[in-house]
């Protein structure tokens, strides 16, 4: 039942008593806790452009009343009306049917017919008014629910044909699409101020007065804390990519006391350590080591530690010398280890194979390779893609096929003008300055000036365009837009003139990344804290290549881009590759792009877009049917693992971050955390609430302490930040910057002592397998070792274990043997210490029946072991230090 009535004509307990005599409803509420509205379905569409009028010129429809009015009358005529309208310069009704449309409005506010128009007969556009804002909420909810948070992205949507402009046709339309049953086209003529027939974009903003952001979730910001803190500690715990000079042993002949392989030395190795200067065994690993600093000082690379040892490998029957080099500031192991692989086939390498050959003289072969951490990477894959089924075997497999991607290039690396490209820096900005991109070096943030995802694909494709003009003006490539239905292969995407920016370079535009591309890039960097939250100010959707058939003139485009253009990056992936070791040269430009969702107004934002330059012969060879079969493998290799589909490409992405994991690499991660934290915090400070700030700040700060951990000083990161920093954040999280920056505490740099005493070997060991071993030394430090648990393991069944102990005695460890380990996540059935004495110490399982050892790892004279380093619970290296100063056991003696 419907009825149309004056506000001063209802009656409450007459419709009260129908809702519960028909609907069966209890209704215990009296009249001044009902909302009372008019329904919009039935309004005669002048009545709504008047209600329009008024809502647009007056915060109460009751100030236009008394203004129309006569002063001194208390009612509304018609010819009041109209004389009030025009007074008011009301253009609503402007035409050949204006006093009929007037007329019209006046008659449907004047329901009893009385000629006049009282004060609450004019309460009806006031309920109008409720409703059409009740309605208009309700469709932003609907936008909400259906497009995301952020409502912009709703006007892409709407916008079917893409011209900035929404009709009603394409309103009503992409609304019964998404199910919206509300009513539809009272909100178009709402926001339709100009009456022209379409939204623009100006006109539909209008529509973020009714909308709530939603604020940062407490809960999920807590939870945040927890994954930043937990994921920081054990970044810290995992080893990093490290690099190893790898030196092959001849194998033996034959086999000494015992059945194990004993090495023989052919007669001109003989007679060349015969003749050899006599020293002291106690120099030989300084020899070694001090060649090997001299030929990363080389390459301009100061290693944290370089450590000799000898590992015999029973299981496979081969034995090697090994130098495991700590590279902490290094960018690019792949890059380092090219370069010292060449240096190794040189002059450079002869002292350090004299050196090797000192220590050892069987050594037959030496090579560089790149060891990454297998636990950090079955690690990093659980987190970004938990559905996974990677393991310890798994990850090895995926690491041989990840390793064997990067030496396609390997031929091609001694083109002539390489060395000079491979030995320019990367930049970044600093300050505003492009400067090299040292590790000391605090870049400013590369932001764009828009946030949120919609605004990114709105600049996407007008900053591609002028781009494109930039680099070839003028040309037909430039004015040309190209979307899917080209292929990637097809002609008109490629243009080469001498008319370009670049006239020795051939351009290719691959287009614009599509939304669905970027929505799924935004999802996979989504942080804990950002899940109701669309932040695209650091996402790349333009970008163009261009390829040269010449090293000199790749040189020659990079410094003209440089010159010519606002370069925010650059990024020399022929000096510093990722693991995959694909090498060009990746620059970022900033563009200063006028929205052109706007169409009446100026708003010009800043856009940040790639410009990738290419070595054809390089590019040839990423794109060969050897490379392809190699990425292939790698895929394959994942597959297993249960990644396939739209992960994929995620994975590889992950294997290349976790392989190229250095120290630097760590800190600037650390560094990029705070900045995206930062960037959240701008984008809901205003939101904030009193209980809100603790939380956030306590977020932004515990990013910080993080960064403090991998060697980061808060000064420099703060100080770095504070230029980025809005007066409102500063005050979230309540400092003034300068205080705290000069007055934050720095945490002391501690080192190992040179020649720690190792006191006593504690283990606990269960029937089978030796769960754990800790090393007690003589001023207190103590080193846990055990398998460690990643994200995903499941802990074992706790089972009984007995402690077993171990007195040096001013003895110490030259040597370790390791039994099988398999997957029972201990390690291993039998751990075998040998001791300068020659005592053996033996830890096993309670059941042990004196296994063979799997792998033997030994130190060089002068030198003990002070720890193990563990992957899955396998020996993978050790830690060593010079011998005790008060051992009874020199080596001279």
């Amino acid at each position: 039942m419907s009825y149309k009535c004056a506000p001063e004509d209802r009656h409450f307990k007459a419709r009260k008593a129908l809702l519960e005599t028909y609907s069966n409803w209890p209704c215990e509420v009296t009249e001044n806790e009902v909302l009372w509205w008019a329904s919009t379905n039935e309004v005669p569409v002048d009545v709504m452009e008047f209600l329009e009028f008024l809502v647009e010129e007056y915060d109460d429809v009751f100030e236009a009343f008394d203004e129309i009015k006569r002063p001194t009358a208390t009612i509304l005529t018609l010819r009041d009306f109209e004389q009030g309208l025009r007074r008011l310069k009301c253009t609503k009704f402007q035409g050949r049917r204006e006093m009929e449309q007037i007329t019209g409005v006046f008659r449907y506010l004047d329901p009893s017919g009385e000629g006049q128009v009282s004060r609450n007969e004019w309460g009806m556009l006031e309920l109008l008014h409720k409703k059409m804002v009740y309605s208009i909420k309700e469709f932003v909810h609907f936008c909400q629910r259906s497009f995301g948070n952020d409502l912009n992205a709703a006007w892409a949507v709407f916008d079917i044909n893409g011209d900035n402009y929404i009709s009603e046709e394409e309103w009503s339309s992409v609304a019964r699409s998404c199910s919206y049953f509300g009513p539809i086209l009272p909100i178009f003529r709402f926001l339709d101020k100009d009456d022209e027939g379409n939204i623009s974009f100006e006109e539909f903003e209008e529509l973020q007065k009714f909308h709530d952001p939603p604020k940062p979730d407490l809960k999920a910001m807590e939870e945040a804390r927890e994954m930043l803190v937990r994921h920081g500690s054990l970044m810290r715990e995992l080893l990093p990519t490290r690099l190893r000079l790898r030196a092959h042993l001849k194998r033996a002949r034959h086999a000494g006391e015992g059945g194990r392989p004993r090495p023989m030395l052919d007669e001109a190795t003989l007679a060349s350590i015969q003749k050899a200067i006599p020293r002291s065994s106690s120099t030989i690993g300084t020899r070694v080591v001090n060649a090997v600093d001299r030929l990363l000082a080389s390459h301009q690379v100061k290693p944290r530690r370089v450590t000799m040892m000898k590992v015999n490998h029973y299981k496979e029957g081969l034995r090697e010398l090994i130098c495991d080099v700590e590279i902490p500031e290094t960018v690019s192991p792949v890059g380092l280890q090219r370069a010292l692989q060449v240096s190794l086939e040189g002059a450079e390498g002869s002292s350090l194979l004299h050196a090797l050959r000192m220590a050892c003289a069987q050594v037959s072969t030496l090579e560089v390779e790149v060891r990454p951490s297998t636990e950090r990477l079955v690690s990093n894959l659980r987190m970004a893609i938990p559905s996974t089924g990677i393991n310890a075997r798994r990850a090895d497999t995926v690491m041989e096929a990840a390793l064997k991607r990067s030496r396609v290039y390997k031929g091609l690396l001694d083109s002539p003008g390489m060395a000079g490209l491979v030995a320019r820096p990367s930049k970044c900005l600093c300050g505003g300055q492009l400067v090299p991109h040292l590790p000391e070096t605090r870049r400013d943030p590369p932001w764009h000036g828009v946030k949120e995802l919609s605004g990114l694909l709105a600049l996407a494709g007008a900053a591609h365009k002028q781009l494109k003009e930039a680099l070839a003006p003028g040309s037909s490539w430039a004015k040309g837009v190209w979307g899917d239905q080209v292929a990637r292969t097809h002609g008109c995407r490629t243009f080469k003139g001498s008319t370009t920016l670049l006239p020795k370079g051939s351009f290719f535009d691959p287009g614009v990344k599509k939304r669905e591309k970027l929505s799924e890039d935004l999802l996979l960097a989504q942080r804990v804290y950002e899940q109701q939250d669309t932040a695209a100010h650091d996402l790349l959707a333009s970008e163009v290549h261009v390829h040269f058939d010449s090293l000199s003139d790749l040189c020659e485009a990079w410094d003209i881009l440089e010159s010519k253009m606002e370069v925010v990056w650059v990024k020399n992936r022929f000096g510093e590759p990722d693991f995959f070791g694909y090498p060009c040269v990746q620059i970022g430009v900033e563009q200063q792009v006028q929205d052109p969702r706007y169409s009446s107004k100026e708003c010009i934002l800043s856009y940040i877009s790639q410009i990738t330059l290419h070595y054809v012969p390089l590019f040839e060879a990423k794109t060969s049917p050897t490379a392809r079969r190699l990425r292939e493998e790698l895929q394959e290799a994942l597959a297993k693992c249960g990644i396939n589909g739209s992960t994929v490409h995620l994975a590889e992405a992950v294997v290349a971050d976790s392989a190229d994991c250095t120290r630097i690499q760590m800190r600037r991660s650390a560094i990029a955390e705070v900045e995206r934290v930062l960037a959240f915090l701008e984008r809901y400070a205003m939101q904030l609430e009193e209980e809100e700030r603790r939380p956030a700040s306590a977020l932004f700060w515990d990013a910080v302490t993080v960064a403090e951990s991998f060697g980061c000083s808060r000064s420099e990161i703060l100080n770095g930040l504070s230029r980025h920093m809005s007066v409102l954040v500063k005050a979230t999280l309540g400092i003034t910057l300068h205080q705290v920056f000069q007055d934050a505490p720095q945490p002391p740099e501690t080192q190992a002592p040179r020649r720690p005493v190792l006191t006593r070997i504690t283990a606990r060991v269960s029937s089978l397998k030796v769960e754990s071993v800790q090393f007690h030394f003589k001023d207190g430090l103590q080193k846990a070792f055990s398998a460690r648990l990643l994200l995903g393991d499941v802990p074992s069944e706790s089972t009984k274990q007995t402690e077993v102990s171990y007195d040096l005695d001013g003895d110490y460890i030259v040597a370790v043997e390791q039994g099988a380990v398999g997957h029972s996540g201990s390690l291993g059935v039998q751990l075998l210490f040998f001791t300068a004495k020659g005592q053996v110490l033996t830890v096993a399982g309670r059941k042990h029946e004196a296994p063979p050892s799997r792998v033997r790892f030994e130190v060089h004279p002068a030198e003990q072991v002070v720890g193990l380093e563990v992957e899955f619970g396998r020996i993978v290296g050790i830690q060593s230090a010079l011998i005790p100063v008060d051992s009874d056991l020199e080596v001279n003696s």
